[in-house]
């Protein structure tokens, strides 16, 4: 009864997991298996499990029949955008345009398939409410060599609230001697994306800036707005290059 409750008081959100097929570092990934799956069955299955989900939509950068027939498995819509659409986040904006009727938009990357529903359903439930323009997720690092990866983004925030001041691929805070503050000072984003439905329907929010453009960030296109950030419990990571597949299911098996 109560899992009722809750789906009923948060059932307003349209979950977009962007799809790009053609990338020129790893061709194909979606549909690379990851523990006997694909990515995409992977997260959708992670969106399948979240109370608060009225719509699941894979924003997909090419009219794939493949990724067609995997959301004709789900019932769930498939959305072909316009290859000139750069960033997953900016693919939120063309669902709504198709889907308006949501409060809020989610997007959660294809190349997350550890994520533990739990957590995005903790969040939702318990910061959904806050004032905020954008929202994303940090988490603590699990090792140093994650901390040292220059694959994974770092977050820095205000020291008495979640506003985001800036992302980077380079350590930050960076300490004036070039050594590491304790491991668990430092936080890493996740890419899942909180928009509520004004912000999916405002098209300046995706224009390129120049620290986005620098960092290969696309996160870094809101910084100047209110950018919030929450914290989950998140040892995985998101893969970029096929060789992590093997490593994320070794690390997930203990």
């Amino acid at each position: 009864m109560q899992m009722q409750e809750e789906r009923s008081m948060h059932s307003d959100v349209c979950v977009v997991i962007p799809v790009r097929l053609q990338s020129e570092r790893f061709l194909n990934k979606p549909l690379c298996l990851y523990k006997g799956k694909t990515l995409i069955h992977n997260v959708i299955e992670i969106a399948t499990k979240l109370h608060f989900v009225d719509r699941i939509v894979v924003a997909c950068s090419e009219d794939s029949r493949e990724v067609q027939l995997i959301c004709e498995e789900y019932q769930i819509d498939f959305l072909h955008v316009a290859e000139n659409v750069s960033c997953g986040t900016e693919k939120v904006y063309y669902v709504h345009q198709l889907f308006p009727m949501h409060s809020y938009y989610m997007t959660i990357p294809v190349d997350e398939p550890s994520l533990d529903p739990a957590e995005l359903n903790h969040v939702f439930s318990n910061y959904c409410d806050k004032p905020f323009t954008i929202a994303t997720l940090f988490t603590e690092f699990f090792c140093e060599e994650d901390l040292l990866d220059e694959k994974s983004c770092k977050i820095v925030t205000f020291a008495n609230s979640w506003k985001i001041l800036y992302t980077s691929r380079a350590v930050i805070p960076a300490k004036k001697d070039g050594t590491l503050h304790e491991l668990c000072f430092y936080k890493k984003h996740v890419g899942v994306f909180l928009f509520p439905a004004i912000t999916a329907n405002t098209k300046q929010f995706w224009h390129k800036t120049l620290l986005s453009s620098l960092e290969g960030l696309e996160q870094n296109m809101f910084l100047e707005y209110n950018f919030q950030g929450f914290k989950i419990n998140h040892k995985g990571f998101g893969i970029d290059v096929k060789e992590q597949i093997s490593r994320l299911e070794e690390r997930m098996s203990h």
